[in-house]
């Protein structure tokens, strides 16, 4: 499970422990541990988060989705899938075309047209190069994931090894998934089938 930018904060760890409850074993690293490890409630300021999220780099992220894969597989994970919201969605594609996943879910990661961190391909590229199964989950009203990319998106992992599949929730903006009352963007309803989306797809890839 890939933290969103304000870390492993309450919500990521409630999606884990949701896992944790449908019988995953569940990891959840914290990106920003070389910083501190600093976790945030709250997306209100979000210049003092930034510097966070500026902060990580392919090798570090690399590193850290590498050693929890590690971890899973030494305590008997037979399989082991990503998911992950907002960057940790970035870091979910990327890992689908470039590590030893599974499957892999994003929930509206951004960063598909443009690199988003040294070393971490655009997301256009990772799709088009999908070796685990994947599944991408978006809002029609995402500024930073607009129609025009999501088109691309859908075009380039069309052409990718793995099977894969873009869902465009409409009428909904980025973070529409995760955290009530704290991103603007929530949406329960359609969080709560994006949610049954993601279970369901890594229950079939993984079987």
């Amino acid at each position: 499970m890939v933290q969103d930018a304000l870390g492993v904060w309450s919500a990521i760890r409630g999606f884990a422990a949701e896992a944790a409850q449908l019988g995953y074993l569940t990891a959840a690293p914290h990106l920003y541990h070389r910083a501190g490890s600093p976790v945030f409630e709250s997306s209100e300021n979000f210049d003092e988060i930034r510097p966070y999220m500026n902060g990580l780099t392919g090798d570090s992220i690399v590193e850290d989705v590498s050693a929890a894969i590690a971890l899973l597989r030494q305590q008997g994970a037979r399989k082991v899938a990503i998911a992950g919201f907002c960057m940790g969605g970035t870091v979910a594609l990327f890992s689908a075309a470039n590590l030893p996943v599974d499957a892999a879910v994003t929930y509206y990661g951004g960063g598909l047209a443009e690199e988003r961190w040294p070393g971490v391909e655009h997301g256009l590229a990772s799709a088009g190069k999908l070796q685990a199964p994947w599944l991408g989950i978006y809002g029609s009203l995402d500024k930073g994931n607009p129609p025009e990319v999501l088109d691309l998106l859908d075009q380039a992992r069309a052409h990718s090894a793995a099977p894969s599949s873009v869902a465009v929730f409409r009428g909904v903006d980025h973070a529409f998934s995760i955290g009530p009352g704290v991103f603007p963007g929530y949406s329960p309803q359609e969080a709560a089938l994006a949610h049954q989306l993601g279970w369901d797809f890594l229950a079939r890839a993984l079987s």
